[in-house]
């Protein structure tokens, strides 16, 4: 076959291997085949520690920890620092016994396999004692499946409350370094679940004496050379790298199709970055003596360790020809003002072309493809196809997608789905696609939270689009941004919304929908807050919808409080303060939400009525049974689910429907009067200011 029409992925760097060196202070090592051998030229790795695998379990009454308990954990402190094996621990009256557990041939202890079915937020303490012979500098690496604290000898020295973990339970597991004496210590953890889990792991390792030594940072560089000819023959290079931090080529950094995003696998890489004849992949390190022999000494429980991607390259360049160019996400389906829009990214730089209505409409050679396309030019077309740009006739299939054109909305009814938080469960996700899919909306709104981690590319296809692909090839989407978003130039790049930036409004027929970027600066001197107040100022809309990831009233973890009773989170503090009440004053409808991941509806002064929305995928939290947390709430469901909004001109009326098809929830809105006078700001609650 001619080369220049191959359709094969070619990897060029077969042949080639990886080698490393170390660097401190002006010594190098020399080249080596392992990281672990440049670094143990110049210094010694740290030590794995003989750790206690026998744990003392004092379980927690099913109650309501969301608030973090600090009075309790403080109360328990001195209990801790004295707390030998045997002892009970007295907890807000109660006595506590404990449970003798081992961990695991893994290193795990599974507190719900003991303890039986747990809730969200349910807790319980892990006590052992441990004995040094000698002082050292001791790197304790610990995991859970949702939230942790721990204490040494009485003193809180690390916890994940306020955040969550960053990793799966034996992922790679979270350090945290201490000086301790020798002899006998307490360690406590406090482990809560939640609905992925209530299971704990945890090792040691330390720091061999090496003097002043420990302070010098040390770097360790990686490089890769292999020989390249006629790298014209292909369209794109793609480089598969598992690294934040992508190596240099040929001394350049690799341009990404979408700047700030994290790539395992970079397309549309020019060919003109490589050479002929020899070439370079280069990756370096610079990192503070502990952390770098962290890296490289494997644990026994976190496999990830070891074998780290930051400290051992794996990265391969592949040349990619055009005929072997594939749909990296099917299309997904918009909608603007006078029209619909679709976008899809490919996986190498090649052109594509839309079909619709016997007519052709071309984007050019890249990776990420966009149209639009006005109603009237669709005619009345019911379908579309899209095709990569080459006459290869194999794998067709992949090279060429078939979906439903979409409708113009309705002038007398508008069908609306809404839905949040997809995250981390694909599976459910997948599920509530179908049944929004099979309801055949106008519109889908996803307000917030499509992936776990916004900046990592690859999570938006393998967890959100290729799950939901029956869906978005054929309902608009539009997109609000959460805080697991993470700002992810994507949504705006594939054009999810209406127009870019952090407010949008878009009106069909008599309603009018808002989208708000709740992370934006929302204070009351703002410009942000003046823009919105000037839309709802001139809108005539007989219904508006706001919606904005972050809610204002809400029975979840979200609404927690500090000591003087300010909402923590500044997002929802301004959902509450400064957004809620504009809304109010031009009589909004209905404000829907994610983040607290549960169905809620609320009705608090002022009229417009909040609904969170948040149960697409994420694991779902129990309510606080602190009932000031929201005085508004009228219903609540833990359960998986997606809204269905109808509006005609005499009614809205939404439904709130289960993934096992249950009705959770229904309610009716008469059209809005358009006088916004009559709303009385000493109506709404102080804390609303």
């Amino acid at each position: 076959m001619d080369a220049d029409r191959s359709d094969t992925v070619v990897d060029l760097t077969t042949g080639s291997n990886w080698e490393y060196r170390a660097a401190r202070a002006s010594k190098h090592s020399a080249w080596h085949r392992e990281p672990t051998a440049a670094v143990a030229e110049l210094m010694p790795l740290r030590q794995p520690m003989h750790w206690p695998r026998q744990w003392t379990a004092f379980v927690l009454p099913n109650q309501d920890v969301v608030k973090d308990d600090e009075q309790v954990d403080k109360a328990l402190a001195s209990q801790l620092r004295r707390w030998q094996a045997g002892e009970a621990l007295h907890l807000d009256g109660r006595t506590l016994t404990g449970t003798e557990l081992i961990a695991n041939a893994d290193g795990v202890i599974d507190l719900a396999s003991r303890f039986g079915r747990h809730s969200s937020f349910q807790a319980a303490y892990l006590l052992t004692e441990w004995a040094l012979p000698e002082a050292a500098r001791v790197t304790i690496h610990a995991g859970a499946d949702w939230w942790m604290r721990w204490w040494v000898d009485g003193t809180c020295r690390f916890h994940t409350m306020s955040g969550g973990n960053a990793w799966r339970l034996t992922e790679r597991g979270h350090e945290f370094t201490l000086d301790l004496e020798a002899g006998r210590h307490v360690l406590a953890v406090r482990v809560v679940g939640g609905s992925g889990g209530w299971a704990f792991a945890s090792e040691a390792t330390r720091e061999p004496a090496a003097g002043d030594d420990r302070k010098t940072p040390v770097s360790l560089e990686a490089r890769r050379r292999f020989d390249v000819q006629h790298a014209d023959r292909f369209a794109s290079l793609t480089l598969e790298s598992p690294c934040d931090d992508p190596p240099l080529l040929n001394g350049q950094r690799v341009p990404t199709p979408l700047p700030g995003m994290l790539y395992h696998a970079t397309p549309g890489i020019p060919t003109r970055l490589v050479h002929p004849g020899q070439n370079v992949l280069q990756s370096h390190w610079q990192l503070e003596s502990t952390v770098c022999v962290q890296a490289l000494t494997p644990l026994q429980v976190f496999r990830a360790t070891g074998a780290a991607p930051r400290v051992h390259a794996t990265a391969r360049l592949l040349g990619v020809p055009a005929a072997a160019a594939r749909f990296q996400t099917t299309p997904v389906i918009g909608l603007g003002p006078s029209g619909w829009g679709l976008a899809c990214r490919t996986t190498a730089s090649v052109g594509v072309t839309l079909h619709v209505n016997r007519q052709a409409y071309h984007s050019p050679p890249g990776t990420v493809h966009q149209f639009d396309l006005p109603f009237e030019e669709q005619g009345d077309a019911t379908s579309y196809r899209v095709t990569l740009d080459d006459d290869s006739p194999r794998d067709a299939p992949l090279r060429t997608y078939c979906g439903v054109a979409p409708r113009p909305p309705r002038a007398d009814v508008l069908r609306l789905a809404i839905a949040a938080d997809a995250g981390p469960l694909p599976d459910v996700w997948a599920r509530v696609a179908t049944q929004i899919a099979d309801a055949d909306p106008d519109l889908l709104v996803f307000v917030g939270d499509a992936v776990s981690h916004g900046r990592h590319d690859w999570e938006w296809d393998r967890d959100f689009f290729s799950r939901a692909a029956p869906l978005f090839d054929r309902v608009p989407l539009y997109l609000v941004p959460g805080n697991h978003d993470e700002q992810s130039p994507l949504p705006e790049a594939m054009g999810l919304q209406p127009t870019p930036g952090p407010l949008w409004s878009q009106q069909i027929g008599d309603t009018l929908l808002i989208g708000i970027d709740g992370g934006a600066d929302w204070s009351p001197q703002s410009s942000l807050l003046a823009r919105l107040d000037a839309v709802l100022r001139e809108t005539k809309a007989r219904y508006i919808f706001a919606f904005n990831h972050y809610a204002p009233w809400s029975s979840g973890v979200h609404t927690r409080t500090d000591e003087s009773g300010r909402l923590v989170e500044p997002p929802v503090a301004a959902s509450r303060e400064t957004i809620l009440p504009v809304l109010a004053r031009h009589r909004v409808t209905a404000l829907f939400s994610g983040h607290d991941h549960s169905y809620e509806r609320s009705e608090p002064p002022g009229g417009v009525t909040t609904i969170i929305a948040a149960g697409a995928g994420a694991y779902l939290y129990k309510a606080s049974s602190d009932h000031q947390r929201n005085p508004y709430g009228i219903t609540r469901s833990m359960q998986h689910h997606h809204c269905l909004l109808e509006v005609t001109s005499e009614m809205a009326t939404l439904r709130a429907v289960g993934v096992d098809s249950a009705l959770l929830d229904e309610v009716r809105w008469p059209p809005r009067t358009t006088e916004t006078d009559g709303i009385d700001a000493d109506a709404m609650p102080s804390t609303a200011y």
